[in-house]
């Protein structure tokens, strides 16, 4: 959206593009989910695997996908129609705090089990030490990308809002 957003800005000065541009940012803050989904994926499939291995339906990973995108077009349809900015920001503080938690937890639950699987032999096996390592990246992106925003959230919320600052006069 940039390009339209530029455009907008510099020649054609409408207020309906906006809509558009918040939508997409919208889209763009709530894509974590898929993240999410995908971290949720591996983790079953490493931590508890024979259920992964019952429960290797596509139909309900469709159902999930096709779940988590209805979230995500709704939370872009509600970014660019609502000009609540504080809704806004808690919600995508909950988004944010939820995706990092849940990727944190999965990504750290599957190097556990990892390296608990290799404690009583000398080596690791290729193949378990090249996930070992994709997890270990992972989990390092995740944390460069997601723990900033994570960190300064409860110092933006900590800025009293204009409804709190009127109660208490």
């Amino acid at each position: 959206m940039t390009p339209i957003d530029l455009v907008n800005r510099l020649l054609l000065g409408s207020g309906r593009i906006w809509y558009f541009v918040r939508f997409s940012y919208g889209v763009k803050d709530s894509a974590p989910l898929f993240l999410v989904c995908i971290c949720l994926d591996r983790y079953m499939a490493v931590v508890h695997p024979v259920v992964f291995s019952s429960v290797r339906d596509n139909k309900l990973r469709a159902l999930v996908s096709v779940l988590v995108w209805g979230l995500v077009l709704g939370y872009g349809v509600a970014k660019s129609l609502v000009d609540n900015v504080l809704v806004q920001f808690e919600l995508f503080s909950a988004i944010i705090l939820l995706a990092f938690a849940v990727m944190l937890f999965s990504n750290v639950s599957i190097i556990w089990v990892l390296r608990r699987s290799v404690a009583g032999k000398e080596e690791m096996h290729p193949v378990k030490r090249r996930a070992f390592r994709m997890v270990i990246i992972i989990l390092a992106i995740i944390v460069v990308n997601y723990l900033p925003p994570v960190a300064l959230m409860p110092s933006c919320r900590a800025t009293p809002s204009p409804s709190t600052a009127v109660r208490s006069v």
